[in-house]
């Protein structure tokens, strides 16, 4: 069963909202944002020097050293410093939504709060060893769609303005959401539909 909270503005245009979505053993939870400034996507290629100690005078270092101090010549070359690549690290976003209610402060705001917590929680037992991992999210942000990725930090308001019932009417939240993997270059096209 699917429940949507969030954003329910139709004026907005849909590449200006975020759309978070989890099934945790059938509870189908869409949490629907509109893309605040700060947003941002983070891609880190990991490239690193393996040969950077790999010269006579690292191996000696005392001797190099020396011999450095006394010939002003150095036992190092170009090929001590090729990088080599090591890896990509999953995607991070830095993902800041705003909320704001229309019609129902609860189905547009602290619901979509309450959502957003859900999707970061764990369903573990109290005593015995167990139970389920917080579950994946898919992320469609403006045109851009990325499946797998999990929710690492979130920050959420209390403070904000509240109607007479005491709900929030706006509240913008900060989160962190990580890919589960690396993205391929052959990944890429896909995300851009």
């Amino acid at each position: 069963m699917l429940t949507e909270w969030g954003n329910a503005d139709t004026a907005l245009s849909a590449y200006l909202k975020c759309h978070l979505i989890q099934d945790f053993e059938g509870e189908i939870l869409c949490v629907v944002g509109m893309i605040d400034e700060g947003t941002s996507k983070e891609i880190v290629a990991n490239w690193e020097s393996p040969f950077e100690d790999s010269s006579i005078g690292s191996m000696f270092k005392k001797v190099g050293g020396m011999v450095q101090k006394i010939t002003d010549l150095t036992s190092l070359s170009t090929f001590s410093s090729v990088q080599t690549w090591g890896g990509n690290e999953p995607y991070l976003f830095d993902l800041a939504l705003k909320f704001y209610a229309l019609y129902d402060p609860w189905r547009e705001v602290e619901g979509a709060m309450m959502a957003l917590e859900k999707m970061i929680a764990p369903e573990v037992s109290e005593i015995l060893p167990g139970g389920r991992v917080p579950q994946p999210v898919m992320i469609e942000l403006g045109r851009m769609s990325l499946p797998d990725s999990y929710i690492k930090s979130l920050s959420m308001p209390i403070d904000k303005e509240r109607d007479k019932n005491g709900r929030l009417i706006r509240a913008s939240v900060s989160m962190q959401i990580g890919s589960i993997k690396m993205q391929n270059r052959s990944d890429v096209d896909a995300m851009y539909q």
